[in-house]
């Protein structure tokens, strides 16, 4: 046969250096850098900062009741900032608080164990626990979770 490619061989690539790997594998390897800076990979989407900074708590102390407003991410790494806020004015005895919820965006278990053991604290001492506002979100878990019946009776939410 007579074959017009026979006689022409392509030029020999340099071949790549081979770094050792594990025995009965493969050795992979090693590419030439590329010129320039080095490529910085990003996330698609960068994960939401997390942690005590997440969580604002706001307190409004009057005779007649206390305001607490919670702000951000109310999760397990968070709820001790809670805690921590309530702890002087919770331990009064006979105090009313009233919590807004509005502006939770985030709320799990760790969270919703802190909501009840607050709760279970004021009335251990005589006070009162009031949920007056939530945003979507946590009223929809409240109500799978059905402590919507604990923490926001006669609202229906």
């Amino acid at each position: 046969m007579n074959d017009p490619l026979a006689g022409t061989e392509p030029a020999p690539a340099e071949p790549a250096p081979e770094v050792p790997g594990p025995v009965g594998t493969r050795p992979e390897p090693v590419l030439p850098a590329a010129e320039g800076p080095p490529a910085t990979t990003l996330p698609a989407e960068a994960p939401p900062a997390e942690g005590p900074a997440c969580l604002r708590v706001a307190l409004s102390e009057r005779p007649e009741r206390v305001l607490v407003e919670i702000d951000g991410v109310l999760d397990y790494e968070t709820e001790g900032r809670l805690r921590g806020a309530l702890d002087g004015v919770a331990a009064k005895p006979g105090r009313r608080f009233v919590l807004d919820l509005s502006r939770v965006g985030f709320l799990d278990s760790g969270g919703i164990g802190a909501l009840l053991a607050i709760r279970r604290g004021v009335l251990s001492r005589g006070g009162e626990l009031a949920v007056t506002e939530v945003s979507p979100m946590v009223a929809r878990l409240l109500r799978m979770t059905g402590l919507d019946e604990v923490l926001l009776p006669g609202t229906g939410c």
